[in-house]
């Protein structure tokens, strides 16, 4: 089994220490040889979920730049911690962490086990801590409801899981050539999870069910759930926006990742009124809390 252990090291390495804390002692937790037969992604358990998440936000890392802003990186933890008891998931194995991107893409991107990228230009889209939530709980609702792990291909979980019973039958470490495969089939489970967040991103109903979530955690957390619409369709219009580079269509660069923008800002109102969800006020200090802890200017 350390065999094995060492051997995933190479696929699930370990996201920048800067960002996410990591302890090599917890790779022991990986594979758990009493449920190795993995059928589905509703098999894998919370530690597996966990270090795959790990292995794609470091794909993702690899792809941006970080933005070190120690103040603000704190101010969107505050609130992911805030939110997820909320939710229908309020733990993770390792928890939700954050972390700030730069990039002139107006994006957000979450990864299986609770990790959330924001970038620099959709946090300038931002006009108030409730839509700054809003981003936020998106992203917590597609955790919650594993939309990554979806992404993965059945046959490479089967092949996976189909291994790990080899192995844990031989009560064995594994041979070179089941580690090798072991260790490839992970990481093609999580290239179906960058792929699916960075160049196909989900589909418009797995995006229209993290809305409704997202809508129901900002009306039961205080916030209004009307700000989650705002941001969306914001964004979704948006014909152009100026960058160091030139001009940046945000549309199209939120419509990639995120589509259905402008219909899916409709489609959260129209929730919201059917669903007679609270729409709470914004409160002079959380006014001035975005304005302090969101520089638009160190962006």
């Amino acid at each position: 089994m350390r065999s094995l252990l060492l051997a995933l090291i190479v696929v699930l390495a370990p996201v920048q220490a800067s960002a996410f804390e990591f302890d090599m002692n917890d790779l022991g937790k990986l594979v758990d040889a009493g449920s190795s037969l993995i059928k589905s992604y509703e098999d894998l358990t919370p530690e597996q979920e966990y270090y795959l998440g790990r292995a794609v936000t470091a794909r993702l890392l690899k792809r941006f730049k970080t933005v070190k802003m120690p103040k603000t990186h704190a101010y969107l933890q505050f609130i992911i911690n805030y939110l997820v008891p909320f939710s229908s998931r309020p733990e993770t194995y390792g928890g939700y962490h954050v972390q700030i991107l730069k990039s002139e893409n107006a994006g957000a991107y979450s990864a299986p086990g609770g990790y959330i990228l924001v970038t620099t230009t959709l946090l300038k889209n931002c006009a108030s801590e409730d839509e700054l939530a809003g981003v936020l709980a998106h992203e917590i609702a597609h955790i919650s409801l594993q939309h990554g792990l979806a992404a993965i291909k059945q046959a490479h979980l089967t092949k996976a899981g189909a291994t790990l019973g080899e192995m844990m039958m031989e009560k064995q470490g594994g041979s070179a050539k089941q580690l090798q495969s072991l260790t490839k089939t992970f990481g093609a489970s999580v290239e179906d999870i960058v792929k699916t967040l960075i160049d196909s991103g989900y589909s418009v109903s797995q995006e229209t069910e993290s809305d409704e979530v997202a809508a129901l955690i900002l009306s039961r957390a205080g916030y209004s759930p009307f700000a989650l619409a705002d941001i969306v369709g914001k964004i979704a219009s948006a014909e152009s926006g100026k960058s160091s580079g030139g001009s940046l269509n945000l549309k199209k660069a939120f419509s990639k990742t995120h589509p259905g923008g402008e219909k899916r800002a409709v489609s959260i109102r129209q929730l919201i009124e059917q669903e007679g969800l609270r729409v709470n006020e914004v409160g002079e200090k959380r006014a001035q809390r975005f304005k302090q802890k969101l520089p638009m200017n160190l962006l």
